[in-house]
């Protein structure tokens, strides 16, 4: 299994505070609408994130500008979701709406070693009075950063992903 390489630089080797100990005014607003309804099938959670994420009317891939990296994208398609929502337990479409925002608006970019010796983008959100907060991964290749996946994840578990180069923070 593909994981990331642990001898990284992280956010306690940069002098970073721990993500718990954010100032509230630093993360983003957030709705209990922001979290979806689960969908009963994969296919129907599969419409849920590609709806979310502006896949629609025989749209079947699409950039979206990465405003906090300068000339960057990322690429979705329908192909790349279908691993978001592969794990029917963990119902991830729910978190849709979280994950475009944080693509869009994230609190922290890492540019992140793997154990195959490639480099993928870790976006971290954070939101207020919320246990959901999210990482979502770029894959990078030749061409595009591609949207790979994106969980829910708990404050104190995003402090782990906190590794390898810093190319944003809120």
């Amino acid at each position: 299994m593909i994981k990331e390489e642990k001898d990284q630089e992280n956010w306690k080797d940069l002098n970073l505070d721990d993500i718990r100990n954010t100032p509230i005014e630093e993360f983003h607003p957030f709705e209990e609408t922001m979290i979806l309804k689960a969908g009963n099938t994969e296919e129907e959670a599969l419409d849920i994130v590609c709806k979310e994420f502006e896949l629609i009317d025989g749209i079947y891939s699409r950039r979206i500008p990465i405003n906090a990296l300068q000339n960057s994208w990322a690429m979705v398609s329908i192909d790349n979701l279908k691993h978001v929502v592969l794990k029917r337990s963990d119902a991830r479409e729910r978190f849709s709406k979280l994950a475009h925002f944080t693509l869009l608006n994230p609190f922290e970019v890492w540019e992140v070693k793997y154990s195959d010796g490639s480099f993928r983008l870790v976006f971290i959100g954070i939101f207020r009075n919320s246990k959901n907060h999210i990482l979502l991964i770029l894959k990078i290749d030749i061409n595009n950063n591609i949207l790979w996946n994106f969980m829910q994840c708990d404050l104190k578990k995003l402090n782990k992903h906190r590794l390898g180069k810093l190319l944003f923070k809120k």
